[in-house]
């Protein structure tokens, strides 16, 4: 169940490096990002993987230190309580460079995108329903578990009634603002909630009901495992060649 965050980054220290990959150049980049859940500013290290047999429009964009970029990926806060601060470390699916002058470096929203599952039943605080979720993913070949303390306002109906009847375990898309706070704390003002299990009930296929179009006849054709490769080679050589359109 991946999570993706959305950044605006000020890169601080750049390095490339090809030695351990062949073909492949790996970017370990430093920067800051001035979040407005965040007291000061939080260290973010981006990491991007550029392979040289990829077409250059598939490529990531290149960045350098001093520039300001609008880092998209997978990511995981490191470090621990003992540490002055944390690390937002990014594992870039997308990065964009913007013109603009890091004198005039923003205050910028921390965008998050997860499916998670709910650890508790959400529970009123003042103005704000309260939901505890998990995420789990894999980075740097490592399972990563974070706790995610998610918070709507209670005035917004539609939040409300995805909320209201939540239970344990229950599967969600979350979409937000992520913020980190001096408690090491992982927090999301939430914007929109999807209930998956609602919709993979509404997107089940159900065999018994859906006929394919190799089931034309109404019989079923298996194929057993260890004759697939023999009958798709006979299905080739019986077809003969494709003529040229």
């Amino acid at each position: 169940m991946p999570a993706t965050v959305t950044a605006l980054c000020y890169i601080t220290d750049f390095r490339k490096s090809s030695k351990k990959y062949p073909n492949i150049t790996v970017v370990d980049a430093m920067g800051i990002t001035r979040s407005r859940g965040t007291k000061s500013e939080l260290v973010v290290n981006l990491v991007g993987f550029y392979r040289e047999d990829t077409a250059q429009d598939l490529k990531l964009s290149e960045f350098k230190t001093g520039d300001v970029v609008l880092a998209t990926g997978r990511f995981r806060v490191e470090g621990d309580n003992n540490q002055s601060h944390p690390i937002l470390k990014i594992v870039l699916n997308e990065v964009v460079c913007l013109k603009i002058d890091p004198k005039d470096f923003p205050i910028f929203p921390i965008n998050i995108s997860m499916t998670a599952t709910v650890q508790q039943v959400p529970t009123t605080m003042g103005d704000y329903v309260h939901i505890n979720v998990k995420v789990e993913d894999h980075l740097d070949q490592e399972y990563v578990s974070m706790q995610m303390s998610c918070n709507h306002l209670k005035s917004v109906n539609n939040m409300k009634s995805a909320t209201s009847n939540l239970k344990e375990n229950t599967m969600l898309y979350l979409d937000g603002e992520f913020m980190i706070d001096n408690e090491r704390t992982n927090l999301v003002y939430l914007r929109r909630i999807t209930l998956l299990s609602d919709y993979q009930k509404q997107n089940t296929v159900s065999k018994a009901s859906t006929r394919f179009p190799w089931d034309s006849d109404g019989s079923n054709h298996i194929i057993p495992a260890n004759n697939t490769t023999q009958t798709i080679a006979k299905w080739i050589k019986g077809s003969g060649r494709h003529k040229p359109y």
